[in-house]
Formats: C-alpha cells, sequence, structure tokens
C-alpha cells in the first residue's frame, strides 16, 4: 500500500493531521520512502552528532514544491517505530530554502501526548529545542552536499497554512488519479 496516497492527511485537518514516521528520533540512519514500491530505503548515514530531535516523518496527500510530501519532524518524548502513524498538532513552521526550491518542515506535536499538551504555538517551544531542530536540518544538508538556508521559523497558523497548500497542491498536481 503507498501509503503517501492511500492514507488520508488527518482526521480533522489542518489542526489534528497524520504523520507517517520515517526516521526514528535519534537514529544516525536517516531514511526515505518510495511510494511506488512501498519502501523504506537508507539515504543517509549521519557522521555528526546532530540527530534528529524528533521522529521525521511526512502528511499523506500533500505535495510540495521540492515534488515530495510535505516534511514533518514530530516532537516526542521517546522514538517512534518507522510507519508509525501520529496524530498530531501543527504548533511551527520551520521554513528553508533547499537547493534553490522552498522547503519547509512543518513541527509538529502528538495530540494524544498529555506531556505535549501545553505546546500549542512557536512560542511555546523551548529556544534551544528550536536551535536543536535548526542544527540538525543544517547539518544534514551540509553532510548531502546540498545548497540550504533557513528563511524563518514561523508560528502554527503559518503551519496550517503550509499544510492546507500542500494539500491543495497534491489535489491539483496529483488529483484522483494519484499518480506521482
Amino acid at each position: 500500500m503507498d501509503l503517501w496516497s492511500a492514507l488520508e492527511p488527518g482526521r480533522a485537518v489542518p489542526k489534528i493531521v497524520t504523520v507517517v514516521v520515517v526516521t526514528p528520533k535519534d537514529s544516525a540512519n536517516v531514511y526515505a520512502y518510495h511510494h511506488h514500491t512501498d519502501i523504506f530505503a537508507l539515504a543517509h548515514v549521519i557522521h555528526t552528532p546532530y540527530k534528529p530531535p524528533g521522529d521525521l516523518g511526512f502528511v499523506p496527500r500533500t505535495y510540495t514544491e521540492g515534488n515530495a510530501p510535505l516534511d514533518v519532524i514530530v516532537l516526542s518524548a521517546a522514538p517512534n517505530a518507522r510507519r508509525t502513524l501520529v496524530d498530531c498538532r501543527p504548533v511551527a513552521l520551520l521554513r528553508m530554502t533547499l537547493d534553490g526550491v522552498r522547503d519547509d518542515a512543518i513541527v509538529c506535536v502528538p495530540d494524544k501526548d498529555p506531556r505535549m499538551a501545553r505546546i500549542k504555538d512557536l512560542s511555546d517551544i523551548e529556544q534551544h529545542q528550536l536551535q536543536e531542530i535548526q542544527t540538525f536540518y543544517e547539518s544534514l544538508f551540509r553532510e548531502q552536499e546540498r545548497v540550504a538556508q533557513v528563511d524563518a521559523w514561523m508560528g502554527a497558523k503559518d503551519a496550517i497554512r503550509a499544510i492546507e497548500h500542500a494539500i491543495a497542491l497534491y489535489k491539483r498536481k496529483l488529483g484522483a488519479e494519484n499518480k506521482v
């Protein structure tokens, strides 16, 4: 089953979205999801101390200017296994440019985790945690020898707008055919 096109983007989109975990928190191995074969393949081995400070994943039935699903980092107390579906609340947006193309990463928290209940917006995330996320992405792209720039941190409203845009782009580009 193609997790990108077969699953709904969430039960209460855009305020609650489904995230498919691709790379668990703190993993030195970064995976990529190949939707045509439904396989998670090793894409990169991190060789610096900067591991993902949250689970990396995507929102189903979203599409971005980078020709991929919308990227998400889930702030969780413990790593979730690859292929896990997590209902999440978007709380922030890290806007980046990667190889000349806009590349957003939505920061989410698990909706069912009471430890994350207080986090509703960018201002609720500890500054050191934001710096960890930004440093992780900068380090990862440097290792991959890609041209990356962090453009801005934005709040929950911007994250929700980015999700709505990615869902609309998916419908416009892929429509009912779900062909990528």
